[in-house]
């Protein structure tokens, strides 16, 4: 009798320990689930530091990615070289396209300050965020003329928006520093001080000479040049990235006013003459004049008293159509040709022949 009692509290004990056992591991369980849901709700709520890293830096590649060229309407600056018979060096020459044309500007003349030249200001269409800019420095139109003229080895290029002091803010300043002694197209990236969630619609260059070597100077002449100036960066009205689509459409119109840009205004098109008499310090001079413009081709043919002077294809620039040698002021307001000193073109024809 006793070993059976002693046998039944044995069983008794080991369906308590087993009892106690299974009680434990569900708690266990329990809590395990409950900080494992947790968990799970406090990762998908906060993402990690290396997420939005790198969630940052693919919105900055793909920013970077999307950037296209700014359009920049106009480049203006008051002073110049003169004009010669052959070339302009205004500063619409800097978004000509053209490296054969340059800004230029004599160093030695009075607007030269031995600290600072403030050259042309460029004015850009519907610039949201700027991503780099490109210069060609000096003068493109063949060696010679790069070497003998100046070209600049120090350069701030600033937005001219926000400016309230005579000298940019840091948080205005796109590119500050050295120049390459080239004439390759150099691409200056954009400071990381440059504030970029402020619109821009003007830019600037300085030309420094507060250190020794602030230009290169030209072999011949001390007239600083400067060939081509570009904007890149993402529009305004397409928000921080475009779509493939807008992008691509954006793109088409570029184009297309490339185009228009690059042929001239329709009116150009057809023969323009002038046979008059003109008046000149060693006395009268017959002229008869005529002009040939192919629009659609850009061709031109320019005669003058039945001698060829000009033939071939011409390109824009500013108000200006350049062929060879030859240019041809136009008058846009009242749609005519200038042959010279007030002496202007007559439309004989909408077709060129």
């Amino acid at each position: 009798m006793s070993e059976q009692k002693q046998q039944s509290q044995k069983n008794v004990i080991s369906a308590f320990w087993i009892f106690t056992v299974l009680v434990i591991v569900v708690i266990a369980f329990g809590f395990g689930l409950y900080f494992n849901t947790y968990s799970s709700k406090k990762n998908k709520s906060t993402p990690t530091e290396t997420e939005v890293s790198n969630g940052f830096k693919d919105e900055k590649s793909e920013l970077q990615t999307k950037a296209h060229e700014i359009s920049i309407s106009k480049a203006e600056c008051g002073y110049y070289l003169p004009s010669s018979k052959v070339a302009k060096y205004t500063a619409d020459n800097l978004i000509d396209g053209n490296l054969k044309t340059a800004w230029a500007v004599n160093l030695d003349s009075p607007i030269y300050d031995c600290d600072a030249l403030f050259g042309p200001i460029f004015t850009v269409v519907n610039c949201h965020t700027v991503s780099k800019v490109e210069i060609v420095n000096g003068y493109g139109k063949d060696e010679a003329s790069f070497f003998n003229n100046t070209r600049a080895a120090w350069i701030t290029i600033y937005r001219e928006d926000y400016m309230v002091e005579e000298l940019p803010n840091e948080s205005d300043i796109i590119y500050r520093g050295k120049l390459k002694d080239t004439v390759e197209p150099q691409s200056l990236i954009v400071s990381p001080n440059f504030d970029n969630s402020k619109p821009t619609s003007k830019i600037g260059l300085i030309f420094s000479t507060q250190n020794s070597d602030g230009y290169y100077f030209g072999q011949k002449w001390n007239d600083l040049c400067i060939s081509e100036f570009k904007v890149y960066g993402n529009s305004i009205g397409t928000g921080k990235l475009e779509t493939n689509e807008q992008f691509a459409k954006n793109k088409e119109l570029d184009q297309i006013a490339a185009e228009e840009k690059r042929m001239g205004p329709k009116w150009i098109n057809g023969i323009w003459e002038l046979n008059t008499t003109v008046s000149t310090a060693l006395g009268s001079v017959i002229v008869n004049a005529k002009v040939c413009i192919d629009r659609e081709s850009q061709q031109l043919v320019a005669t003058d008293c039945g001698t060829t002077v000009a033939r071939g294809v011409y390109r824009i620039s500013g108000n200006t159509i350049y062929c060879g040698d030859t240019y041809i002021e136009m008058d846009m307001d009242n749609h005519r040709l200038e042959y010279g000193k007030g002496y202007y073109y007559r439309k004989v024809s909408d077709w060129y022949l």
